[in-house]
Parts: C-alpha cells; sequence; structure tokens
C-alpha cells in the first residue's frame, strides 16, 4: 500500500485508436491514468471505479501499485489488504516482543537463573 499525490490524472473510455475500452466479456470500462510526485513522470493506470471516481489533482490517495512489464498499474485496497497488513505488523511486534523477553535486562549483571542452587542444608523447608 502507497500514499501518492496526484499531479495529473487522466480518464478515457477510449483506445488510442478511438475504439471503445471493453473487457474480455464486452463490458465497456473506463480507464485511469495518474501521475504522482512519488513516480515523477510515470504513469500508473487502473480502472475507474466509485473508490477513484472524485480524485483530483492535489490528492492524496492510498492505493496498491504493482509493476507488469513495463507499465505501472494502482489497484483499490481492499479489506483483505488491510488484514494482511494488520497482521503483519501484529507478527512484526510480537517478534520484537519475544526477542525483548529473551534479552537479560542488564546483561553486565547475571540473573538469578545464572546463580548455582542453594545447598540443601539452607532450604529452610
Amino acid at each position: 500500500m502507497q500514499e501518492l499525490t496526484i499531479t495529473k490524472i487522466y480518464r478515457s473510455t477510449k483506445d488510442k485508436l478511438g475504439n471503445e475500452l471493453k473487457t474480455k466479456d464486452g463490458r465497456p470500462y473506463e480507464r485511469v491514468a495518474i501521475k504522482t510526485q512519488e513516480y515523477g513522470d510515470k504513469y500508473i493506470s487502473g480502472f475507474s471505479g466509485d473508490f477513484n471516481r472524485n480524485w483530483q489533482i492535489g490528492d492524496k490517495v492510498k492505493v496498491l501499485v504493482e509493476q507488469k512489464g513495463e507499465y505501472l498499474n494502482f489497484s483499490k485496497i481492499t479489506e483483505n489488504d488491510l488484514l494482511e497488513l494488520r497482521v503483519a505488523k501484529l507478527e512484526k511486534d510480537v517478534e520484537a516482543l519475544r526477542k525483548f523477553i529473551a534479552t537479560p535486562a542488564n546483561p553486565a549483571e547475571p540473573s538469578e537463573l545464572d546463580y548455582p542452587p542453594e545447598e540443601d542444608s539452607n532450604i529452610p523447608f
């Protein structure tokens, strides 16, 4: 997931030859191409939808960016994508906690576990 700042936006329902854009099953669609501060002069393209219908120059948008060959494509962030990000963060935090717990509080001083056990005669019971 990336947050991008739109510097230019282009929408089209036609290809370079003027033909209507259609999906493989024949449904018409609108293509959106954006330039962003983060990617400079490279266009990032994707499908139009409710999530990007009102995008304007200067908007900061959160999308998934994927490189396919020489092209960059964006897509909407889904609930599953957000859950994957949250789980990855939680896993990273748990690993950091495990390392913290496994590390002695002060390595210069031995912990109580490092001392030899008391002799049987000194045990009060």
